[in-house]
């Protein structure tokens, strides 16, 4: 066995062993992080170089859990699912037990071998059912719709079950990995470290050529739910990704937002005139607007787009480029994309971020196209994060502080984390 694999089997091994160790204690809200930071604080270097951080505290461990499986290698542990459904962890200790078992059984299947289509939750160009994939939101074991408490069940449509419409935002987080150089053992740290901090599948990976690390990629989510799940986005941006040597702001990383049409309005004029609203703003501001969403790195994939006739812009007929910062050919089955959104450093810049997306997909429903052209209307009455997302626009030369003082005064004050 070579080195690098068997340092990918320990990466695995140890992000499967924070995995039970929260299904064990479902009260603990937080991993161990301090512990994988010391093991994993290693500078762009093969896994090789973090040995010295396992020492006596994972050897041993090692050595007696070779003994009880007979010796073999432990390959299963990143390439084996725990053989149980998503939405019920063995918190109980019979749960857990179950679990074992099933796991001394896989160990002694010596021809187990890496194969990213048996990994659940990662895809690889193809669905779960093995069939080529045409767009990122497609090959869910479950198609749901995540709303503020609850997940709701949707058809192969992306509709619910009495046929109405989701109105929510669908996230596409590319990342980078620093030190992990398998995708399927990067893929594996995200599916047993991020997945169990939200609720059940909420997530998949995707490979993408353009980056080394997964794209992780969302289901349709109510502003609602994003909001209460902003302590898991924290960890999972502030502690996770820099313990695992993941990151998501350099020059090939973005974060692809896609927005229900049907969030602006029940109409088709409606729906039509947002668009059309929203994506002259962004390209017209396309400066400004690559600051709001943290766009600081290459626009090779989202360039700025003709907005001169965007009044009259066929919206069901819109160009599908990937080198497009806005993309509307999905906008026949509900839903549009932002490209322009760049990769989130860490978490206060994510909820900065998604913040600033919902205020501008508000206002596109009721501002006038005059006062789409003055940035000090488009953003009366935002909340604090808009506004120091807002301030780094006036830092940056792209926004006058004349036009930031006169928004100061109609901030509304929140508090999300």
């Amino acid at each position: 066995m070579s080195t690098g694999t068997f340092f990918d089997i320990l990466t695995i091994t140890l992000a499967k062993t924070f995995y039970f160790s929260l299904c064990k204690n479902p009260s603990k809200n937080r991993l161990d992080l301090e512990r994988i930071k010391k093991i994993f604080y290693i500078d762009k270097c093969r896994f090789y170089h973090a040995l010295r951080y396992f020492g006596i505290f994972f050897t041993s461990w090692l050595v007696n859990f070779l003994k009880k499986t007979l010796d073999i290698i432990p390959t299963w542990w990143y390439i084996q699912d725990v053989q149980r459904t998503d939405t019920q962890k063995p918190t109980s200790q019979r749960g857990q037990k179950r679990g074992e078992k099933h796991m001394r059984k896989d160990a002694r299947n010596e021809n187990a071998r890496l194969d990213l289509n048996t990994l659940q939750g990662y895809h690889a160009q193809t669905n779960y059912d093995g069939n080529c994939e045409s767009y990122a939101f497609q090959g869910y074991k479950k198609n749901l719709y995540f709303v503020s408490d609850r997940a709701q069940k949707l058809d192969e449509n992306f509709k619910l079950l009495d046929g109405s419409e989701v109105k929510g935002y669908g996230l596409e987080i590319e990342t980078n990995s620093n030190s992990i150089d398998s995708r399927a053992v990067a893929a594996n740290v995200v599916k047993y470290v991020v997945y169990p901090l939200f609720p059940a599948n909420l997530f998949k990976c995707q490979s993408d050529s353009s980056i080394t690390g997964p794209e992780i990629i969302t289901q349709v989510m109510t502003k609602a739910f994003i909001r209460n799940h902003y302590k898991d986005f924290k960890q999972m941006y502030n502690e996770i990704f820099p313990a695992f040597g993941f990151s998501c702001q350099n020059r090939d990383c973005g974060m692809h937002v896609n927005i229900s049409t049907a969030l602006f309005g029940k109409e088709m004029a409606q729906r039509e005139e947002c668009v059309r609203k929203l994506y002259y703003f962004i390209n017209k501001n396309y400066d400004l607007c690559k600051v709001l969403f943290n766009r600081t790195n290459e626009t090779t994939y989202c360039r700025k787009m003709p907005y001169e006739n965007a009044k009259n812009m066929n919206v069901h007929n819109m160009p599908s480029s990937h080198g497009n910062c806005f993309n509307g050919s999905h906008f026949a089955v509900g839903r549009i994309e932002i490209r322009l959104v760049g990769g989130q450093k860490d978490f206060a810049c994510f909820r900065n971020t998604m913040e600033t997306i919902f205020h501008l997909v508000d206002v596109v429903k009721s501002i006038s196209w005059k006062d789409l052209d003055d940035v000090t209307k488009v953003f009366n009455g935002c909340n604090n994060y808009v506004y120091d997302r807002l301030t780094k626009c006036c830092t940056s030369l792209v926004l006058s502080q004349s036009d930031l003082d006169r928004i100061a005064p109609t901030i509304k004050r929140v508090e999300y984390i």
